[in-house]
């Protein structure tokens, strides 16, 4: 009997590619993905058209599997990358909300920010994949203020609305629509009273689209960064912090969930470390005429008192740290001073929570910008996994626990970190570990650390 002719494809869905096994092509869900309930995504298949693409437009905007032999008969899959829809968007939602709920100095976010990234494709996409995390993590009617206060955009719809009020309404749910298909990135996902399942579905989607345009802005990135110039400067300067951001805010993310190296922090410090470096570089290119142009330092707190940042008092509730187990430990000058200032920041940024003299944005302008401030040593020590500086990290992130209410970016990272660490800690170092690890489990907050100190001493 002659053998039945069968065409092989490439053309399965990404989790049947990634784990290497024949995938049904069944759409909107392949039987393994049924099987397993997880998301379905299929490679992007490119739009034929009577006339080519240019070579340069199909190496900036490729496809997912670039080695994919497409098949011209198959149906073709949701657009995740290089959709102008989806782009517009993202980038109405950024310049719509998620400029203003990271920074004090939103209004460079808001306006300045999105025209240099138009000019420069991996600032872009460094802006889009941080617009599309955020919108993975909060439901389409609720959007947060620079003021860290969050709207609901929802229609609150009484059961007998008074006919006068029907204007306003109608106003409200247009609202709500518009904030809807924001960020509803597949065209056949629903409103926002979706149920669980469309909702987690419409978060994955989200998430797929942030890593692809994260991964293409650390590429980009680092391309421009081997070609520093005066022209792209400014460009790569902006690129650095929201690469950098990018790399805090998923630190919440689950290792199984997300294989971004972006998941480790000392990722995250390294990326933030190099906008010191690109500011001394511009500054050595323009003089001091490139202040007037690096628009997202001008946010408050004023991040450029040293006397303020690294007064020593602000170490005292913390002071422990630096003399637990100092006797065992090799440490260098450079070491001990890279601790000292370090805590010396640590304990500002607390003082500011505790006291109440910083918002929780001008608070998460402190954290985010703290490898940029401290030592460059201390970021090399969390890389060598030593105890004292996994410590004092571990207490960078309970202080993120305590204004996460209000600054939504913040949210879960204490919970997944924290935990690490101490598992990670030798034993003689875990009783440093208790004001963090009750922070991260919601059991004190905000409690004077003189407390949480003479605790971790007895234990």
């Amino acid at each position: 009997m002659p053998r039945l002719n069968h065409r092989k494809t490439r053309t399965g869905c990404l989790l049947c590619k990634q784990r290497k096994v024949k995938c049904d092509e069944g759409k909107p869900r392949c039987k393994d993905c049924v099987r397993h309930n997880r998301t379905c995504e299929y490679p992007q298949l490119p739009l034929r058209s009577s006339t080519p693409r240019p070579a340069a437009a199909r190496t900036t905007h490729g496809s997912i599997n670039g080695d994919a032999q497409l098949d011209p008969d198959a149906t073709p899959p949701t657009p995740l990358v290089d959709d102008p829809l989806l782009e517009l968007r993202l980038m109405h939602e950024w310049t719509a909300y998620t400029c203003k709920t990271f920074s004090t100095a939103w209004d460079f976010w808001c306006y300045r920010a999105p025209l240099i990234a138009l000019d420069a494709r991996y600032a872009l996409d460094a802006m889009l994949a941080m617009t599309a995390l955020y919108a993975s993590r909060t439901p389409p009617s609720q959007r947060y203020s620079s003021s860290g206060r969050m709207g609901v955009f929802s229609d609150p719809a009484p059961e007998q609305p008074a006919e006068q009020d029907l204007g306003d309404r109608w106003a409200v749910k247009r609202r709500a629509s518009v904030a809807d298909r924001i960020a509803n990135v597949a065209s056949d996902v629903g409103d926002a009273s979706d149920n669980e399942l469309e909702a987690s579905q419409r978060s994955a989607k989200l998430l797929t689209a942030h890593r692809m345009y994260f991964d293409r802005a650390i590429e980009g990135y680092r391309k421009a960064l081997s070609d520093l110039n005066i022209e792209n400067v400014e460009a790569v300067f902006t690129a650095s912090i929201l690469v950098s951001f990018n790399a805090l805010f998923t630190l919440s993310e689950n290792q199984e969930d997300n294989p971004l190296q972006s998941l480790d922090p000392s990722f995250w410090l390294r990326l933030a470390g190099g906008s010191r470096w690109i500011s001394r570089r511009w500054h050595d290119m323009a003089g001091n005429a490139w202040l007037a142009k690096a628009g997202m330092l001008h946010g408050k707190p004023d991040l450029s008192d040293q006397d303020a940042l690294f007064a020593p008092e602000n170490g005292r509730p913390f002071e422990k740290l630096l003399h637990f187990a100092a006797d065992f430990e090799a440490m260098t000058p450079e070491d001990v001073e890279a601790y000292k200032l370090t805590l010396y920041y640590i304990g500002a940024i607390y003082k500011g929570i505790v006291e109440g003299t910083d918002s929780p944005f001008a608070t998460c302008r402190r954290l985010s910008a703290m490898s940029s401030c401290c030592p460059e040593r201390f970021v090399d020590l969390v890389e060598a996994r030593l105890p004292r500086a996994m410590v004092m990290l571990a207490h960078v992130f309970a202080s993120m626990k305590l204004v996460d209410q209000n600054a939504v970016w913040f949210r879960g990272i204490a919970e997944r970190q924290v935990p690490i660490i101490y598992e990670q800690l030798p034993n003689a170092w875990k009783e440093m570990m208790v004001w963090p690890m009750a922070v991260a489990r919601g059991e004190v907050d905000r409690e004077p650390l003189e407390t949480q100190r003479d605790e971790s001493v007895t234990h």
